[in-house]
């Protein structure tokens, strides 16, 4: 059996755990507060509008709880970030879960314009895509969804990221990029 590891830049990711068990965050409270912490040592500061950094951890381990039977969230935090951007990582035997791009909306005809579609490779991985598309929500706006997949293994690594502004979505390119480079299948 296989499982999977990923090495990822701590100082632009932050994993968020759906479970905590015991140990120095063994509450969602104490990991907030932990994470928290450490961005202000890296001189992350609170404003009026943005409230304490505790607040933003909670929240996000609130979404890491409802997307739990998706996958894992990592969240893309550099210290310039535009944005905020959450990325869930799905990892799943292949099964009949059908072709990459299909999973990934490549083809998708109903989007706002056609998907980019990159082939990506990686060491551990191999051969994988990369689809930026664009659609449209029910009041007109423009939104983005930047997914990766590859199959390896025996399991399709399933990762995306979607955000409201387009431009976010294109400045975290390199960012997944990099991310994706650190999956790797470890010996189970």
């Amino acid at each position: 059996m296989t499982g999977w590891r990923i090495d990822f830049d701590e100082a632009l990711w932050v994993p968020v755990p759906f479970e905590f068990p015991d140990g120095p965050d063994a509450t969602v409270e104490q990991w907030a507060e932990h994470r928290a912490a450490e961005r202000r040592a890296r001189g992350w500061g609170e404003t009026a509008q943005s409230g304490p950094l505790e607040h933003l951890f909670l929240n996000l381990a609130a979404v890491a709880e409802r997307q739990a039977a998706k996958g894992n969230l990592y969240v893309l935090l550099p210290d310039d970030a535009p944005a905020v951007l959450l990325v869930l990582v799905n990892i799943a035997p292949t099964g009949d879960r059908g072709e990459l791009a299909e999973q990934l909306g490549a083809g998708d005809p109903a989007g706002y314009d056609r998907p980019q579609v990159t082939p990506l490779e990686t060491p551990a991985l191999g051969e994988g895509l990369r689809v930026l598309r664009y659609d449209t929500d029910g009041a007109g706006a423009l939104t983005g969804t930047l997914a990766y997949g590859f199959r390896a293994e025996g399991a399709d690594i399933l990762v995306w990221t979607q955000a409201d502004d387009p431009a976010a979505l294109q400045l975290a390119v390199p960012f997944l990029d990099r991310f994706v480079q650190g999956i790797h299948p470890v010996a189970a």
